[in-house]
C-alpha cells in the first residue's frame, strides 16, 4: 500500500492508480485504492476507461473488509467523481445487528 500511496503515472492506454489511508467518519481507518481502470473489452469490444474508487472497510470485530466500489465512464470529470465518490463512501456506517457486534471505536 505504501508504494501506491506515490503521484500516479498515466501509462500509455491513459490508466492510472493511486492508493491512500483513508479515516471515515463512522468506521475508521479504511485502505482506498482510486484511478482511471480500463473495464470490460472482449474479443469484438475495446475496453473502455473508468473513473474507479474502491474502499475496503474493515468489519469491526471480525477479519473480513467491506467493499464499497463506485464507477463511471465519465472519465472528463474524473478528479470531480472522486470527490463525489468519497462524499458517499464518508457515509458508509456499520449497523448493529446482534448482541456480538462490536461498535468501531
Amino acid at each position: 500500500m505504501l508504494r501506491l500511496q506515490e503521484e500516479p503515472l498515466p501509462s500509455l492506454s491513459g490508466t492510472w492508480r493511486k492508493g491512500q489511508i483513508v479515516d471515515l467518519p463512522a468506521v475508521g481507518l479504511a485502505a482506498r485504492m482510486l484511478g482511471v481502470l480500463a473495464s470490460g473489452g472482449r474479443l469484438d469490444i475495446k475496453p473502455s476507461l473508468v473513473a474507479s474508487m474502491r474502499t475496503l472497510i474493515p468489519v469491526p470485530g471480525a477479519p473480513r473488509v467491506a467493499l464499497v466500489e463506485c464507477r463511471s465512464p465519465n472519465v472528463a470529470v474524473t478528479n470531480a467523481l472522486h470527490c463525489l465518490f468519497d462524499a458517499v463512501t464518508a457515509t458508509f456506517h456499520f449497523v448493529p445487528d446482534g448482541p456480538d457486534f462490536r461498535a468501531p471505536v
